[in-house]
């Protein structure tokens, strides 16, 4: 992972790693619970901002005060991701997962406490900030999850039902609030704030000792060769060198930008959506929720998909750009079906967004894992997480003074496309070497090759 004078010159060397690679049937365990605990997580990222105008009206505040309940999540990340990736790498999967569902739970529980009075808007965010710490350990945590769980042949289907759950979590969570929480009498507000709060902390208690009980760290026999070689590079791994690797990748940095606009460039989107959609539908707060939820849920048809096309063709590159293509058409569309005044076309612009942005997280994740290989998934999806994250900080203000600012929603989308467009020229030029895939080969192959060698060796006098 970091010196590659480490890593094995032939594949009978590769083989000699382990004398077998085995799948275990816990892995589908494994892999639930994890869709369990990034469910709660995202849930929690939107249920505020989804729910703008209601929050702003009973705590009294301004609504980009509410805007920050989701951006806190960015915020959290950027000076976190490095210092989380080593104590990530000193004390492993499981207990990283025991930390990150601790702090969610508790989290959950402060916002609960919040959700009493009129007055403790500041608890509410601090619950929030203390998921979006929490959930820093988790992020990048799905690819390493099913790299070390899963084969070859169903690690990019099984990343993306990873992903499944944090994209499920985020559409539960911007339909149940709406559904919940109208925008009514300030008591009635309250109770059905508690309402919702105390479904999260109960579930979110509930997937903590679902993680103390079950979770596991890793196989006792790696589930290919690729992860034999990958579990032997660690052992002579550092954070910093590993880091070094990624940045002097040309490849890797154009990915970084290209997913960090794409990503950035949605997370936009879904924490101004409340605003902008309430201007051309006023008193329509079910709509926004169900639209949300609309969104999330193509996305999860979009992962899906992608990952199970994925696993068969390898087209790694050719798969993020047509996806790529597919988010900024659906993105200018967005603007002129909200003008058209049809809720009908609405919703299938939604629908298209969810599935094309949302969709190329996964293909997108997978992609820089393969470019960067030995380097640990946890490393390098991270730092993509992190090039999103301050995007999407960037992209949430400046969009949000543009909104202010009576800019109109076409040159606000317009330079959204624009962008996005500028994110997808530079997806075009990222290296599509799959140094993943190369390394897990057919056994019969590693067998003949091994045979070979030793049939050459044995005839050296």
């Amino acid at each position: 992972m970091t010196d590659m004078k480490n890593a094995p010159a032939t594949k009978c060397e590769a083989k000699t790693f382990i004398a077998e690679y085995k799948l275990y049937k816990i892995r589908w365990l494994i892999l639930s619970i994890f869709i369990l605990y990034t469910f709660s997580n995202s849930f929690q990222w939107g249920q505020y901002v989804i729910i703008n105008n209601v929050v702003v009206k009973y705590y009294d505040i301004e609504p980009s005060a509410v805007d920050w309940t989701m951006t806190v999540y960015m915020v959290a990340y950027l000076p976190l991701v490095f210092p989380a990736l080593w104590l990530l790498e000193k004390i492993g999967i499981r207990k990283s997962m025991v930390l990150t569902s601790a702090g969610l739970c508790l989290g959950s529980w402060i916002k609960l406490y919040a959700s009493f009075a009129q007055d403790r808007f500041a608890f509410a965010l601090f619950g929030q900030s203390v998921g979006a710490v929490s959930q820093v350990l988790a992020f990048g945590l799905a690819a390493r999850v099913t790299g070390v769980w899963f084969g070859p042949n169903e690690v990019s289907f099984a990343c993306s039902l990873a992903v499944f759950g944090d994209q499920f979590g985020s559409a539960v969570g911007f339909y149940l609030p709406a559904l919940l929480v109208e925008n009514t009498t300030i008591p009635r507000i309250r109770s059905r704030l508690i309402l919702l709060n105390a479904i999260i902390a109960g579930t979110a208690s509930l997937i903590m000792l679902s993680v103390l009980v079950y979770f596991k760290e890793r196989p006792k026999t790696p589930p290919s060769a690729a992860d034999a070689m990958q579990q032997k590079a660690s052992e002579q791994s550092n954070i910093i060198n590993d880091l070094r690797i990624l940045f002097r990748k040309k490849g890797f940095i154009l990915m970084m930008i290209a997913y960090g606009i794409n990503n950035g460039a949605f997370n936009t989107f879904m924490t101004l959506f409340n605003s902008r959609f309430l201007i051309y539908f006023p008193g329509q707060e079910y709509h926004v929720g169900s639209l949300g939820f609309l969104i999330m849920l193509s996305g999860i048809v979009g992962s899906v998909t992608a990952g199970y096309y994925l696993d068969r063709s390898h087209k790694y590159k050719e798969t993020t750009l047509g996806i790529y293509f597919m988010a900024i058409v659906s993105m200018i569309s967005f603007i002129f079906t909200l003008r058209s005044g049809s809720l009908a076309l609405v919703y299938v612009s939604c629908i298209l967004i969810g599935f094309s942005q949302i969709g190329y997280y996964c293909v997108a994740v997978q992609l820089g894992i393969e470019i960067t290989y030995p380097v640990s998934e946890c490393i390098s999806s991270s730092c993509l997480l992190l090039a999103s994250h301050v995007c999407g900080i960037i992209f949430t203000n400046a969009f949000r003074y543009m909104t202010d600012a009576n800019f109109s929603d076409i040159n606000v989308t317009s330079t959204m496309a624009g962008v996005l467009l500028i994110g997808s020229l530079i997806n075009a030029l990222v290296p599509s070497k799959l140094r993943r895939q190369n390394v897990d080969v057919d056994d019969n192959d590693i067998a003949i090759d091994c045979k070979e060698e030793t049939k050459t060796t044995s005839t050296i006098p």
